[in-house]
């Protein structure tokens, strides 16, 4: 079982590599997110930096942006190698919205989540907001998860517009 478990996992591998081929992009919301934060937390915003590069030129990672608890948690990643956890945003997908978010394990990015929408039919990812996790008053726009804040009304807004086009 485990030896066409093996078998298996090369073929979608093979056919990920072969036949799909994502896009990732950064809406301009998220860019001037991003500028925010190299801004006021240079260290954070570089790793982020970092972090979507890493994405962008991986079509395997990419690949795991729609895999819901993929990367596990900083202390125990799974797989071992993972970087980032991925996980739905819930109570955004619960209103018919595609969102998910995608949270670093680097010490100076982990405080921060990258929101993002997944247009599954064109296999195009687009990075829509990226805010501090709440937890103490920052400069920073904060992410709670709730769809009522600030910034969760914004990546909404932008979503929406992507849906519309």
């Amino acid at each position: 079982a485990v030896r066409s478990c093996r078998i298996a996992a090369k073929r979608l591998n093979y056919y990920i590599r072969t036949y799909i081929v994502y896009e990732l992009i950064v809406h301009d919301d998220a860019s001037d997110d991003l500028e925010r934060i190299l801004e006021h937390d240079y260290p954070a915003g570089v790793a982020l930096v970092a972090l979507l590069e890493e994405l962008e030129n991986n079509q395997d990672l990419m690949d795991r942006l729609t895999q819901h608890g993929f990367g596990g948690r900083p202390a125990q990643p799974k797989p071992r190698t993972a970087v980032f956890n991925v996980s739905k945003w819930i109570e955004a997908q619960t209103k018919d919205m595609n969102l998910w978010r995608v949270r670093g394990f680097d010490d100076e990015c982990s405080r921060y989540r990258c929101i993002y929408a997944y247009q599954p039919l064109i296999d195009r990812y687009i990075i829509l907001g990226i805010g501090r996790k709440v937890d103490k008053a920052t400069t920073i726009e904060e992410f709670d998860y709730e769809l009522d804040s600030d910034l969760s009304r914004r990546i909404q807004a932008a979503y929406r517009r992507l849906m519309e086009d």
